[in-house]
């Protein structure tokens, strides 16, 4: 997508602007999330930039079953700390197929800058695929409740709003859940999120979405895509975007890949919109290349964001 399509974007106003969530997506929300939790905290030795890790098992309610599941996630402590515990701390969340190598650096770089790092690993259920649409509220819900636990087993030993999110693909699309859900999240990194999850599940060429949506199309009778798409429209009820700030103004850094069909770039640029155009990282490529990218040429900005917007 060249820069002339990139600026037309923004002054035609092709972005829609979101709305507030329903009063029946926030009862849900609220009905299916309990905050105990236990824990189960392993020492793991420490990673290659001197941080100490240790895996930690979250045991919460499921908000689906409200049986409880458990959440895992490594995190890191930062060396050279007095009390590493009371850093301040970013949880990240991964993209489709869970914690990969991107994820371990930059939990190492942020780490070293000082900052505490948890990094999300896998919860209960986090796998489901379903041809019944409510698969993806429930999804919603599930990945809000997991990212909550973390936020809660953090809370126990963090002073004040000084928590931020990084999340990558699907990881960002339910970040902004998050980010807009919990106050106690002051600041979020969206790479290659998007928010418009009807067009964004209706359209994806990711692998494992676009299957979905051929064995749906085919099982319901979907004459077309805007067919299906539709019906997504009527069945997904928790859209991230109607989140943003509806628990305040937070800081937020995007990163758009302008090539993007796995997101589809105009999902991400609605989200860059409804954060007021905050900072943020454009890339003239594809999903994967942008995600790759971030990590390798930007890391170090993503650092000295999370260091300069999280609260003492």
């Amino acid at each position: 997508m060249s820069q002339f399509l990139i600026l037309a974007f923004l002054i035609i106003g092709v972005i829609a602007a979101t709305a507030e969530p329903l009063p029946s997506v926030l009862s849900r929300l609220e009905n299916g999330y309990s905050p105990d939790i236990q824990t189960k905290v392993t020492p793991d030795g420490r990673s290659p930039l001197g941080c100490s890790t240790r895996n930690v098992q979250i045991f919460g309610q499921d908000p689906i079953t409200r049986l409880t599941r458990l959440v895992e996630m490594k995190e890191y402590l930062p060396p050279f700390k007095q009390n590493p515990e009371q850093s301040k701390s970013v949880v990240i969340v991964p993209p489709t197929g869970g914690e990969n190598i991107l994820d371990r650096v930059y939990a190492n770089s942020l780490c070293a800058s000082g900052i505490r790092v948890s990094l999300l690993q896998s919860w209960e259920y986090d796998d489901v695929v379903e041809l019944d649409m409510r698969m993806h509220d429930q999804g919603a819900e599930r990945s809000l409740a997991a990212t909550r636990h973390v936020v809660e087993y953090l809370s126990a030993t963090n002073a004040g709003r000084k928590i931020g999110l990084l999340g990558t693909s699907v990881g960002a699309i339910s970040g902004v859940l998050a980010v807009g859900y919990e106050a106690r999240l002051s600041a979020g990194v969206f790479i290659v999120g998007g928010i418009g999850m009807s067009e964004i599940i209706a359209t994806s060429t990711e692998t494992t979405v676009a299957q979905l949506r051929t064995d749906r199309m085919q099982h319901f009778g979907f004459a077309d895509v805007a067919a299906y798409q539709a019906a997504l429209a009527q069945n997904v009820t928790i859209e991230p975007g109607d989140f943003v700030n509806w628990t305040g103004p937070k800081k937020v850094l995007t990163v758009i890949a302008t090539e993007d069909t796995s997101v589809p770039t105009t999902a991400q640029y609605r989200l860059f919109e409804a954060f007021g155009r905050p900072e943020s990282i454009v890339l003239n490529s594809d999903h994967v290349r942008a995600i790759t990218d971030t990590s390798v040429f930007h890391q170090l900005k993503i650092v000295r964001f999370f260091n300069a917007n999280l609260e003492d």
